[in-house]
């Protein structure tokens, strides 16, 4: 009878279809036009809730010396690149002000800075860090929202639209074409209207 039981039992999970957890993946470009700081910075101290970043390179917006990051909660479908620790160099896309920030759909809008390049979140796309950060700055000031990007999570986000309001090789002095600066810029077109394409 037990065993009857147990093999009932056992049978009727394996009937249950599983559910499964989808993290709702922001496009890299739309992060990066939701920001409020993009940031290249470095852990200095590291608290149950948040962590203190030492600003090295304010790419977008204005910020102090230090910035206070909330943690992101880590799950099944996103997982971070390593623990929080002292010492961990990061470039970060981040909302919020004085009162403390957060990343922007939690791991898209947090890159490891490693051997002074980042990989860019599911996108398969590294580029050293100096000239990504140069295509950053290039690219949020040439593009301003017309429609943001959002929700997070939920029902189907609605599509960014962005106004390009530099030339259309970015800006003025573009400088050379660079692997960041041609992928970024191709990325961002696509929330253009089909008239500034």
């Amino acid at each position: 009878m037990i065993f009857r039981t147990i093999l009932g039992l056992s049978v009727a999970l394996f009937a249950i279809p599983a559910v499964q957890a989808k993290k709702h993946i922001w496009p890299f470009v739309c992060v990066v036009h939701s920001a409020d700081l993009i940031v290249v910075g470095s852990i200095v101290s590291v608290s149950p809730k948040d962590v203190t970043v030492l600003v090295e390179d304010r790419v977008y917006g204005t910020c102090e010396e230090e910035i206070t990051v909330a943690k992101w909660k880590e799950w099944t479908c996103d997982q971070r690149f390593a623990p929080y620790k002292v010492g961990q160099r990061m470039l970060l896309l981040l909302e919020g002000g004085v009162e403390g920030y957060t990343t922007i759909n939690a791991s898209t809008g947090e890159l490891e800075v490693k051997n002074d390049s980042v990989t860019v979140y599911r996108e398969d796309q590294r580029f050293q860090l100096k000239q990504f950060t140069e295509v950053l700055a290039d690219v949020t000031s040439c593009f301003t929202v017309v429609e943001p990007y959002g929700p997070a999570f939920g029902e189907k986000p609605s599509n960014m639209v962005l106004h390009r309001n530099c030339p259309a090789q970015g800006t003025h002095d573009p400088g050379p074409v660079i692997p960041a600066r041609r992928w970024l810029y191709l990325e961002t077109y696509k929330y253009l209207p089909e008239k500034e394409r």
